[in-house]
């Protein structure tokens, strides 16, 4: 494959991600009518061009023609994909027809007021955010506890958990400016009554009548949420031994399921720019959905990438790296992003809510990121330094973040001289932060030590910058396709060199299959051993312990948060993540999430009973009152495509009377599907036994072009397993040889085989794609990307 050809592969992607996605549509009948990543530029192009925005221009640089030049530079980088907007700036910034314009990413609401009109005030101004392209972050720490009195004494509160179904309902049911489902993070403090309630809330079985869940009632949630994150608010006093049970429970969810997270509330407070002391509106306790913005309540989280993978490419000369060019085009590079990210703020449309537009103005945050950093860093070494594994990674990390951080504040510097106008920075913050920056710069020589001045004089007179802050770390799914790059979105390890998207043909109509890989990466990639070199350090072959390393050099010079789960494998064990946890809160980490390979495979936990009556004959009546509350089951573990546990359950008279599936993943699309199926299953069987054998052979013969199997049982679809399953949980039962010892005993040889095949490695499925249809939607950072046609949720 030459550079040519990869070329073209991405064109057509992205002419599939603009039409679906990105482009301004006719308003006659719909239809996209930009096509390439030149027609987005031209339409942003052309409103920088408009007195509104020239307007903005002209207050950022009164004097002279500064803000023009900035505005032709700015220009200049995003047509050449140094630079690439937030996915709202892109859908909306120019677009003549939309009413509903939004340019911010995310926006953390903080807390939640405890009435009910707050909590429907909030679930409105979610609502608002949604359509507008944007997520939100909702506090609960402030909600009553379950069972408190309200109304006088004369009824009792439902408690912050049994909100949650709304605000998923809510998130689930609004499309974010009209084109992907809403975002949601909800956070709750340790030293809530509920926080116990609140940590396993995820992992609740939705409630099934005539089945004995794990769960007492009072835990069952009607529906699952799949449309949220949770994490957990925690301090120092959190990691007191007094505090254990708590930890291992928060662990051990985090180790069953990926939720919850942690925020470190400490190190949100400490180590951040934001001064609450200034104004106590200022407080940084709050998140946006993937983790990256930790705010004050209802700013704007004003994201902008740089793509540090071209810019490595553009410094490589002859096979030799220019390490210096590399640094100052990053700083460069950053520094007109942050200039975007000014302008946006100053532009009185865009804003959801009048309260986030005054609060987002009032404290000026910009968030610049970057993407294709393992890219980089191969480039740069030619292979030679594994990512999170060599020192020198950890510094090359340091020196890249430190360069971005000082060309968005040269921007600011340059505005306070030029506005008079400043955030004072927390004092304590804004001293470490320099002395930390003048070091870096002092002892890696890096080349920048007269903008530095700048930034000194300009914090030294007036305590602070233009800014409250400019710099955050985002997952950055769908905007790195646009910066073409396709393995390592983010600071994240590149986890396939080669990826497979499927993408529409125009002209026939039909889909088809392209492989893409980072462009940057070409020529390079096609040498064997540089290509041994990158296989080497792939996502899967960097342990956790070596992904926080990476994190904690970024998180030095950044002044919000990283947006990074940490990938482990299978077999980590819940002391395992204690200890991870421990050391994300001492390496100045703001926040941390988890997923264990495979974590999310549930089973439901029924309790046995042996039957002691005969067969009776089936009649067409219904026997559904005749059910025992306690009654035996037979727990299928099925492989294949996506892996699933089936559970059929028996009445005395041995009739099959319910079946269960969990599929994959709790929460996904596809496991509610299945769920679905077996509810409707079990339905009918709870009161017309005699229907299984419809069911069955309503089953058997679906094809899939899968493969299942489980123990004997082998089919080409997992509707078909279900039949065969259900007929050979009948047959087992009904036969002779059926007793409670020989279950018993069964189920003590399956427990040891299932254990066996955990050890080895679990290969990872995703959720069901909404437009691919493939099951290939991964958790990337804390959002849902589709690895297959590049659907995002965030």
């Amino acid at each position: 494959m030459d550079i040519a050809k990869v070329q073209a592969l991405w064109e057509d992607l992205e002419r599939y991600l603009i039409t679906t996605r990105y482009a301004v549509r006719s308003v006659e009948d719909g239809t996209p009518i930009e096509a390439t990543w030149e027609d987005l530029v031209q339409r942003f192009e052309n409103y920088f061009k408009s007195e509104k925005v020239q307007r903005v221009v002209k207050g950022c640089f009164p004097e002279g023609e500064k803000g023009d030049k900035l505005v032709q530079d700015l220009i200049l980088a995003i047509r050449n994909r140094l630079i690439i907007p937030a996915t709202p700036f892109l859908m909306s910034f120019g677009n003549p027809y939309t009413r509903r314009k939004g340019y911010f990413s995310c926006y953390p609401l903080g807390y939640v007021p405890d009435s009910m009109d707050g909590i429907y005030e909030t679930c409105r101004h979610m609502m608002e955010i949604y359509i507008r392209g944007g997520g939100c972050g909702v506090d609960l720490s402030k909600l009553r506890p379950k069972n408190s009195p309200v109304d006088q004494a004369q009824g009792v509160a439902s408690g912050p958990v049994g909100f949650l179904t709304l605000f998923d309902a809510v998130t689930g049911t609004t499309n974010q400016g009209g084109r992907r489902r809403g975002a949601l993070l909800v956070q709750m403090h340790w030293k809530h009554p509920d926080i116990k309630r609140f940590i396993k809330a995820k992992s609740l079985v939705p409630a099934i009548s005539s089945i004995v869940m794990s769960a007492p009632d009072d835990e069952k949630l009607d529906v699952p949420l799949s449309n949220m994150n949770i994490s957990v608010v925690v301090d120092e006093e959190f990691f007191n031994p007094e505090n254990e049970d708590l930890f291992s429970l928060i662990a051990h969810q985090a180790w069953k399921s990926g939720d919850p997270g942690l925020l470190f509330l400490h190190n949100m407070v400490r180590y951040s720019p934001f001064n609450p002391e200034h104004d106590e509106r200022d407080f940084p306790g709050f998140s946006n959905p993937c983790g990256e913005y930790l705010a004050p309540a209802y700013t704007a989280c004003n994201l902008i990438t740089v793509n540090v993978a071209k810019l490595a490419s553009l410094s490589l000369k002859d096979g030799s790296f220019d390490f210096q060019k590399f640094y100052r085009s990053v700083f460069e590079t950053a520094y007109l992003a942050c200039f975007l990210g000014t302008v946006l703020i100053h532009l009185d449309e865009g804003y959801p809510l009048e309260q986030i537009r005054e609060a987002t103005q009032r404290i000026r945050p910009v968030g610049v990121g970057m993407t294709g950093f393992h890219t980089a860093l191969l480039l740069a070494y030619d292979g030679d330094v594994k990512y999170g594994y060599d020192e020198e990674s950890l510094h090359f990390a340091k020196r890249t973040q430190a360069s971005l951080t000082l060309g968005t504040l040269k921007l600011s510097s340059e505005l306070v001289e030029a506005t008079q106008v400043f955030y004072p920075w927390k004092k304590s913050y804004l001293e470490l932060h320099l002395s930390e920056l003048k070091e870096i710069i002092d002892k890696d020589k890096l080349p920048f030590k007269n903008d530095f001045k700048l930034m000194e004089s300009v914090a030294k007179k007036y305590g602070g910058f233009y800014h409250s802050v400019t710099t955050s770390q985002p997952p950055t799914g769908s905007v790195s396709l646009f910066a073409r790059v396709a393995g390592d979105t983010g600071i994240e390890p590149m986890f396939a060199i080669e990826l497979k998207r499927r993408v529409r043909d125009f002209e026939s109509g039909s889909w088809r299959e392209v492989e893409i890989l980072t462009e940057y990466l070409m020529p390079k990639i096609l040498d064997k051993d540089f290509r041994e070199k990158v296989e080497a350090q792939l996502a899967h072959e960097v342990k956790p312990i070596n992904q926080l390393a990476i994190l904690a050099s970024f998180q030095k010079f950044i002044h919000t948060g990283i947006s990074k789960t940490i990938n482990c494998r299978y077999d980590t064990s819940v002391e395992e993540i204690k200890d991870l946890i421990k050391r994300s809160a001492d390496f100045r980490l703001k926040g941390f999430t988890i997923f264990r390979e495979g974590c999310r495979e549930d089973t439901v936990l029924v309790k046995a009973k042996p039957c002691s009556s005969p067969q009776s004959d089936i009649s067409q009546r219904d026997k559904s009152e005749e059910l025992s509350p306690v009654r035996f089951a037979l727990v299928y573990e099925v492989r294949g495509t996506v892996n699933a546990y089936i559970t059929t359950t028996f009445d005395e008279e041995k009739n099959l009377r319910e079946v269960f599936i969990n599929v994959g993943k709790a929460g996904t699309t596809l496991n509610s599907m299945f769920q679905a199926v077996g509810r409707i299953i079990s339905v009918g069987l709870r009161r017309y036994p005699d229907l299984a054998e419809r069911f069955i052979q309503t089953l058997k013969g679906i094809e899939s072009g899968d493969f299942y199997s489980c123990n004997d049982l082998h089919s080409k679809s997992l509707p078909d397993m279900i039949a065969k399953i259900m007929e050979d949980a009948i047959n087992k039962v009904r036969g002779k040889a059926f007793t409670l010892e020989a279950l018993a005993e069964g189920a003590q040889i399956v427990a040891k085989g299932s254990i066996a095949k955990r050890t080895e490695e679990v290969r990872s499925i995703g959720d069901l794609c909404p437009v691919c249809g493939n099951l290939s939607l991964m958790r990337e950072g804390n959002c849902m990307t589709c690895e297959n046609c590049g659907y995002t949720t965030c």
